[in-house]
């Protein structure tokens, strides 16, 4: 079970800009998350695109170093989050089927939140605290956030 999320708002230069980054913010174009699970002893990704989602399932090692460096390296934040015990009561609004929606409903919470910067402010409201230092490329990692990792590294 993963108790804590650690959510990553992306920007990735590399990435081709849609028509919806009109409504976007710069540094805030994706959402997406990954948690610790002591049971299974792996990280789990998440993230949901345009034309597919992607889920996961990486032991502690060089690849889910890489994978999760690489996320951090096109972040311009990541929040650490602890979902309620229970999903929120009610009916979670689901217009479609895209990163920010898909983020609320993995971290089961109900959310107005229609793009990434939206959901940010929304979990810092909810406690959420930052869990990286620096951004975009800079990001200095902490030990504690990495329970199954190799301890303090930058990314």
């Amino acid at each position: 079970m993963i108790r804590s999320w650690l959510v990553a708002f992306v920007d990735d230069p590399r990435s081709p800009r849609r028509w919806w980054d009109v409504f976007t913010r710069p540094g805030f174009r994706h959402v997406q998350a990954w948690g610790w699970d002591a049971d299974a002893g792996v990280w789990v990704v998440y993230s949901v695109f345009t034309d597919s989602t992607m889920v996961d399932a990486l032991p502690p090692g060089d690849l889910a170093d890489a994978m999760i460096g690489g996320i951090c390296a096109v972040s311009s934040a990541v929040l650490r989050f602890e979902p309620p015990a229970q999903p929120e009561r009610g009916r979670m609004p689901r217009l479609g089927f895209w990163c920010v929606p898909a983020a609320a409903h993995l971290l089961g919470i109900r959310t107005g939140a229609l793009v990434p910067h939206q959901l940010y402010r929304d979990l810092l409201r909810r406690g959420a605290t930052p869990a990286y230092e620096g951004c975009l490329g800079g990001i200095i990692e902490r030990t504690e956030d990495r329970p199954g990792g190799r301890g303090s590294q930058s990314t």
